[in-house]
Formats: structure tokens, sequence, C-alpha cells
């Protein structure tokens, strides 16, 4: 008798527990976005991506620059060096470990600077993202948005991608 009375007892708890979290999840409104499709369909990641090639242009040809001249003082000490005097074979190896170093380092600086400016412009960039997002969400009522990545299962009825897309080209 008590099994049965304990049976019941979890056959009716389990049944309110039922109940009670499909009157809860009949309220929530769940949407899923696919972030990655975002940055690569909104105006404002070629935007970010022009501006640092310009800001870093500059840098990056005299980069280039110093590049050809070390490889062609490498490439003359390689065809003369077995001709040079001793004097000037050594002052052009001198000049070429001088040039190495300070490529090195400059290029050191380079990849360090540009990388900065890259992550400080992905940040602002997925910051307006997450900004757009939320308006979406909160102008068609989703109380939970979730990235589409994350999520094992979505109808495409959930999705918003498009709409925070369309959102990111008329905020550009």
């Amino acid at each position: 008798m008590k099994t049965v009375v304990s049976i019941l007892s979890a056959i009716i708890l389990f049944s309110l527990t039922t109940v009670a979290f499909a009157a809860v999840n009949t309220t929530q409104k769940i949407a899923v976005v696919d972030v990655q499709a975002v940055l690569t369909q909104s105006p404002q990641t070629k935007t970010l991506a022009d501006k640092i090639k310009k800001q870093f242009g500059s840098r990056e040809n005299s980069l280039k620059k110093d590049q050809k001249t070390l490889q062609s003082d490498q490439a003359k000490l390689d065809k003369n060096g077995s001709v040079m005097s001793d004097k000037d074979r050594s002052a052009l190896e001198d000049k070429i470990i001088s040039e190495k170093s300070a490529f090195q380092g400059h290029v050191a600086a380079f990849q360090q600077d540009i990388t900065t400016a890259q992550s400080e412009a992905m940040q602002s960039l997925l910051d307006q993202i997450k900004n757009v997002v939320e308006q979406v969400a909160k102008k068609d009522g989703y109380t939970l948005v979730m990235e589409k990545r994350s999520t094992a299962y979505a109808t495409n009825d959930v999705d918003i991608t498009n709409a925070v897309v369309s959102a990111m080209k008329k905020a550009a």
C-alpha cells in the first residue's frame, strides 16, 4: 500500500512539474542568431577592414621596401662575397645583420600593433552586433537569443540572423 501511494505521489509530482514547466515554457520566446553570418554580411565589417588597411598600409609598404633592400643586399653578398675584399664583405655582412635585426623588430611591432587594432575593432563590432540583436529581440518579443552554433537544433522560424543583418545594414 505504501508503495502504491509513493508511486502515485511521484506520478502526481511529475505531472505537476511537467504542467508547471509547460506553463512557464509557453511564455518564453526563444530565437537564435548566427553571429558569424552577421559579421560576414554586415557592411561594418568591410568598413573596419578598410580602415585598418588604410591605417597600416604605409607601414606595410615600408616593411616590404625594407625586405627588398635586405634581400638585395643578401643577394649581392651571395653573388659577390667571394670576390669582395675582406673589409667590403665584412661591412656588407654587418649591414645585413643590422638590417635583419631592425627588420625583425619592425615586423614584430607591426604585427603587435595590427593585432591590437584588429582586436579593438572586432570588439567594437561585436558590441554593435549585440546591441542590434537586443533591439531586434525586444522589437519581436524574444526573451532569449542564443548563438546558433551553440544550439543543437533550432527551426528556421526562430532564426533572426536575417533581421539582424538588415538592421546592421540600416545602421551603417
